[in-house]
C-alpha cells in the first residue's frame, strides 16, 4: 500500500470500470453507467460526481479521455 492512498478493489464489470478521475480529497469523477464502481466507492467514503458519459462510452471512451492533465494543489 501506498502512504496517503486507500485501496478500494472493484471487479473488473467492463471496458471502462477502472476509467474514472481522481480529484483528491475523496472526490472522484466517474461514468454513470459504472453503477457497481459508484456504490463501491460510496461505501468506502468517497464523495462521487457521476457524469452522463453514455455517448463517449459507445467509442469506448471515459473520463479520462475528455481531459488534459489536472495540476492538483
Amino acid at each position: 500500500m501506498v502512504a496517503g492512498f486507500k485501496r478500494v478493489e472493484i471487479e473488473c464489470g467492463g471496458d471502462t470500470t477502472a476509467n474514472m478521475i481522481c480529484l483528491g480529497d475523496n472526490n472522484v469523477l466517474v461514468n454513470a453507467s459504472n453503477k457497481i464502481v459508484i456504490k463501491k466507492l460510496r461505501e468506502h467514503g468517497m464523495k462521487v460526481h457521476v457524469l452522463d458519459l453514455e455517448e463517449f462510452a459507445k467509442g469506448m471512451g471515459g473520463p479520462n479521455c475528455l481531459i488534459m492533465p489536472v495540476e492538483r494543489v
